[in-house]
């Protein structure tokens, strides 16, 4: 819209320039020159505003991208931090049921690291959680890694798994989850780590 009054002020303009040249009266001569005074004002602000609204368009734009991808980036760090506590929870509880003393306290050393690790790569969110379990229980010599995973394994992964989702669902932070559902969410208790099933 304001190229198209830019565009008409022009045109007029123009028309102001070809009659103050073609006039021989003074006084028709001053009304033309200020008209035209006027109009090239008028082209001359049209044109900088449409020019300040592209960029303000522009500047709008890329700080609409810059917040979706700050946006994007706190939400994957939320949904890696989610995936970290469902791995520690599920592979803690494979090592106090599987080993004891030492073994165990040298186990739980090695799984925060290890899970900080496999935190780092770039495919962390979108690979299988019970694989990632299975890895991490294998690694540590928890399972062997022979045939499927220990259908107590299984079962515990999917029960964290899906109380995570049901976190992630309800919008709420680690804390008020929490505080409104218990760590383990409002159907599981939080188990003892030497229970036996």
């Amino acid at each position: 819209m304001l190229a198209e009054v830019a565009d008409l002020c022009l045109t007029a303009a123009r028309e102001a320039h070809a009659r103050l040249l073609e006039t021989p009266e003074p006084d028709a001569f001053a009304d033309l020159a200020s008209a035209l005074h006027k109009l090239t004002r008028s082209v001359r602000q049209s044109v900088a505003l449409e020019a300040k609204l592209v960029r303000d368009a522009a500047r709008e734009a890329r700080a609409a991208e810059a917040a979706a991808r700050e946006t994007a980036e706190v939400e994957r760090e939320a949904g890696v931090e989610r995936r970290k506590d469902l791995l520690n929870l599920a592979v803690e509880r494979a090592i106090w049921r599987e080993t004891d003393g030492l073994d165990a306290e040298r186990r739980l050393d090695v799984l925060g690291d290890a899970i900080e690790q496999l935190s780092l790569c770039d495919d962390f969110l979108s690979r299988d959680a019970k694989q990632q379990i299975a890895d991490l229980c294998h690694e540590l010599g928890v399972w062997d890694g022979e045939g499927a995973l220990p259908a107590h394994l299984a079962d515990r992964a999917d029960r964290i798994a899906a109380d995570h989702e049901r976190q992630k669902q309800s919008g709420l932070s680690d804390e008020d989850f929490v505080r409104s559902f218990g760590l383990w969410g409002s159907n599981l208790r939080r188990p003892s780590w030497r229970d036996s099933s």
